[in-house]
């Protein structure tokens, strides 16, 4: 099913052209000076929302009993592992590919099939500023995400950290696809047969006294 199939078997320069939109976010999880995480969602266009009803006999609006949200999870999203959850968080010049996620969930919003999970990457607000990065795309371009035109990141934080986020793109990463088959696409963007992914940017530092 196109679920699986989203992240099967295409060569890192690939010859694929997209078949699955995808919005997405971010929001980062505080406790104190400790930063646990960060939340992922994305939503997802509506022709992979009726292939997931279809597939899954989802419900049109609302949020998923727990036995549907089992059930997309094992054949519709678990298969990603292999594929990082196509995100990559980059400290200090490292990348790591996220290799597990918590508390997935699915849901309907505006009717579009949404996915939730969360990604722990701890670390200590000090003195000294400190950043990290998510990047956030497929290899193959099989699926083109997107982070949210109006809110790509947000901080969940108390008073004992200062933050800022920001959005960029990478111009150093260069993802080859097929622009030329008539798929359906995006509103708004161009395709050319080359692109670059976006990436969020936290910074943050614990508050001076």
């Amino acid at each position: 099913m196109l679920a699986v199939t989203l992240a099967v078997g295409a060569p890192e320069r690939a010859v694929a052209h997209p078949h699955v939109y995808m919005d997405a976010r971010v929001s980062f999880r505080f406790a104190g000076e400790r930063l646990e995480g960060f939340e992922v969602e994305w939503t997802f266009d509506r022709m992979f929302t009726a292939q997931i009803a279809m597939d899954y006999d989802t419900p049109h609006r609302g949020g998923f009993s727990e036995e549907l949200v089992d059930r997309i999870r094992s054949g519709a999203f678990d298969n990603l592992q292999h594929y990082d959850y196509f995100t990559y968080v980059v400290t200090n010049g490292r990348i790591h590919p996220v290799a597990e996620v918590e508390g997935f969930t699915a849901f309907m919003r505006d009717g579009r099939l949404a996915y939730r999970f969360f990604v722990p990457f701890p670390g200590t607000a000090g003195d000294a500023l400190r950043g990290i990065r998510v990047r956030m795309y497929d290899r193959t371009f099989f699926a083109d995400i997107r982070f949210d035109d109006e809110q790509p990141a947000a901080v969940t934080a108390g008073d004992a950290v200062w933050h800022r986020t920001r959005l960029l793109r990478n111009e150093d990463i260069e993802v080859v696809y097929d622009a030329s088959h008539p798929s359906v696409r995006r509103d708004g963007s161009a395709y050319t047969g080359i692109t670059h992914p976006h990436e969020v940017i936290l910074e943050y530092r614990r508050k001076a006294p």
